[in-house]
């Protein structure tokens, strides 16, 4: 249906870029594990959750591509979910979709260590060749599965991991691969193989059972039938002397009473053994709520380290607020500095650079002091040495006035206090 959708769609627009993407088709399933020993994903995922999973994914990744369907299978051998997802931008008009999806890989490749990133990073403006198209769909599948893991799987308690090499290169994946293209009824490994598979291995589980079961039966009945023949025997002796040796019945009464004492026993241990066993499951059921009640604690711990950082990003923001303020005032300062040059057009070159210069470290200084930096201070005597040559004092007034744009309390107590030491030598 799609693929004549496609042809009409064609033909009324006429010629069109083969090489270009117009729509993507994807599928999201999770392959049965060739190791028959590690878990299988069958019913921890719900069909919606098939669906909403690839939608958080191409929303995320591809935000300005048009998700046009998607739908869940649940007829088939596994439940899936397929996918069509436009190759148009709708912000560019531009069919850049694998572009796109480029960006998307190269950009989890540089989050990666231990690789060497100009090798492994996928070329973004040319056709690929096999080797960078392999080695796009090799990091695609890790970042796809990485981000499933995170929004999906792990809250479930579940981990999904990538099958490694030495399995992707066994002799039926090899097979499975060169078969890849053919009709599935002519493939080596198809569903109808799949299903004789598993009914086989079910088949030889149900017979490995029930030997077990005849193996314990048989062993069972040997012990009674050792234990019948014992008794027969002891009847058969006690027959032969019952008229000579009474004694001999009293003692197999005995033995009798013995036994009938030891069968309540074992009956009653038999009870003791069911109320441990329901005990038990009222432990697991224990378990699994405080598991549960866990789980809540983790999203709550969660949310308040969201709200954690939430407050973090507001507090940074008055600081870049105070930065930009701060900013602001600096620029007044460069005003006063460019009025000050023009009254300091008629003296001499000498005096002109120190108020420039004290005026412009008063300006460095302040920046540092935002910035918490430990050269804050050398600014200060930088500042007194120049300061300490001016003359006339209305010039020395200009930088107190710098100093107290910018609120340095300490330059202008230094100022104030070498204004006294000048005063008094003039004094002298």
């Amino acid at each position: 249906m799609v693929e004549k959708f496609a042809d009409a769609h064609n033909s009324l627009l006429g010629t069109f870029d083969k090489k270009k993407t117009f729509i993507q088709e994807g599928l999201f399933k999770f392959p049965r594990p060739k190791d028959k020993t590690k878990a299988e994903l069958t019913d921890e995922l719900s069909p919606s959750d098939y669906i909403y999973h690839i939608q958080n994914f191409l929303q995320k990744n591809f935000p300005d591509h048009e998700i046009k369907a998607i739908f869940a299978h649940l007829d088939e051998d596994k439940t899936h979910s397929h996918y069509f997802l436009s190759g148009i931008n709708n912000k560019t008009g531009e069919l850049d979709l694998h572009k796109r999806e480029v960006e998307v890989v190269n950009n989890y490749i540089a989050t990666l260590n231990g690789i060497d990133l100009e090798a492994e990073l996928i070329p973004e403006n040319k056709k690929l060749n096999h080797a960078e198209r392999q080695r796009f769909g090799r990091y695609f599948q890790r970042f796809f599965y990485n981000f499933t893991n995170e929004h999906l799987l792990l809250e479930k308690g579940i981990e999904a991991t990538i099958a490694d090499e030495a399995e992707r290169q066994s002799d039926v994946a090899i097979q499975r691969n060169l078969e890849n293209n053919l009709p599935k009824n002519l493939r080596s490994h198809n569903f109808a193989t799949l299903k004789v598979e598993l009914a086989e291995q079910e088949l030889m589980a149900k017979k490995a059972k029930g030997n077990a079961i005849v193996k314990k039966v048989n062993e069972i009945t040997a012990i009674k039938t050792d234990q019948l023949n014992d008794i027969k025997l002891q009847i058969s002796v006690g027959k032969a002397e019952i008229g000579t040796n009474e004694q001999v019945i009293i003692q197999l009464k005995h033995q009798n009473n013995a036994l009938n004492i030891e069968l309540k026993e074992t009956q009653t241990s038999l009870i003791n053994l069911n109320e441990a066993v329901a005990s038990q499951k009222n432990d697991i059921l224990s378990i699994n709520n405080e598991l549960a009640n866990k789980k809540t604690e983790l999203k709550m711990t969660d949310a308040l380290i969201k709200d954690r950082i939430n407050d973090a990003n507001e507090y940074i923001t008055g600081i870049n607020d105070q930065l930009n303020n701060k900013y602001i005032e600096l620029n007044d300062i460069d005003l006063q500095i460019t009025q000050a040059k023009s009254i300091l057009a008629g003296f001499s070159d000498r005096v002109t650079q120190l108020v420039g210069s004290v005026i412009k470290n008063i300006y460095v200084r302040s920046v540092a002091v935002i910035k918490n930096h430990s050269a804050a201070a050398d600014y200060v005597q930088k500042i007194m040495t120049d300061y300490a040559q001016i003359a006339p004092a209305f010039l020395r007034d200009i930088c107190k006035t710098a100093a107290r744009d910018v609120d340095d309390l300490e330059v202008m107590a230094k100022m104030k206090h070498k204004d006294s030491e000048l005063d008094e030598g003039k004094d002298l």
